[in-house]
Order: structure tokens, then C-alpha cells, then sequence
């Protein structure tokens, strides 16, 4: 039988990962429990010289949605948010969203108006309020 290797606390050393892949594949599984309908918007003609909107379906990530009250109580965001944000939306790491989509959830429309940006994510969550 071979000793166990030691797992030192502390800062990592150089070339480890924070995640490795593994974890990140089954912690990307934890709590997203629905999914969402990222859409994009593609402007088209309308036939008198100006642009209509045009909301495309792009993507369908995984994703878990919270109100901000009961978001901020579980320490999800911190205290500086849009102050038109209702909800936190959380997404599959790969989801390609940003503040010019929307997302559908649930049949309900909602404008992304905040990202939050993270070094290694498992997730990735985005503020919303209602279009």
C-alpha cells in the first residue's frame, strides 16, 4: 500500500489548475436544473427604410434563475448591481451571452443588463430585468 500523497493549504503553485477538468464537468451539472434560450438580435428590414428587431434563438445552456433578494442573501452577488436588476441568472461556463442578448426562460423574456466576470468559472452569472 502506497502513502497518500500530502495536500499542502495555501496558494496554488505554479501549473495547477484551479479546476481540473473533471470537477469542472460535474460541478457545471450542480444547480443549473432548467434551461434558458439565449436569443440574439438580428435587425431586419422592415420594407419602409428602417430596422426591426429580430430575436433569434441561438443557444439552449443550462441555467437556474433567482430572484436578487434571494440571490443577495446567498451571498451570489455582491453589494454594487444594476439598480434595474431584478434577477440572477446562472448559465453553463460556455453559454455565449452578453449585455446585447436576452434570455428565455419559462416563456418569460429577460434583458441582460450585467455580466460577472470570473477567473475560472464553473458557471457564469449574468443580472437580468424583465423586458
Amino acid at each position: 500500500m502506497s502513502p497518500r500523497k500530502l495536500v499542502h493549504a495555501g496558494l496554488r503553485g505554479p501549473g495547477q489548475t484551479v479546476f481540473p477538468e473533471e470537477a469542472k464537468e460535474s460541478g457545471q451539472h450542480i444547480g443549473l436544473t432548467g434551461t434558458a434560450v439565449i436569443l440574439e438580435n438580428e435587425p431586419t428590414d422592415d420594407g419602409g427604410g428602417s430596422l426591426e428587431d429580430n430575436w433569434i434563438p441561438k443557444s439552449e445552456p443550462r441555467a437556474r434563475i433567482d430572484p436578487l433578494v434571494t440571490a443577495k442573501a446567498q451571498g451570489l452577488i455582491a453589494d454594487q448591481i444594476d439598480e434595474e436588476s431584478t434577477h440572477i441568472i446562472s448559465l453553463d461556463a460556455t453559454a455565449n451571452v452578453s449585455t446585447k442578448s436576452r434570455i428565455e426562460i419559462n416563456s418569460k423574456v429577460w434583458v441582460v443588463t450585467g455580466k460577472r466576470e470570473r477567473t475560472d468559472p464553473l458557471i457564469q452569472r449574468v443580472e437580468v430585468k424583465g423586458a
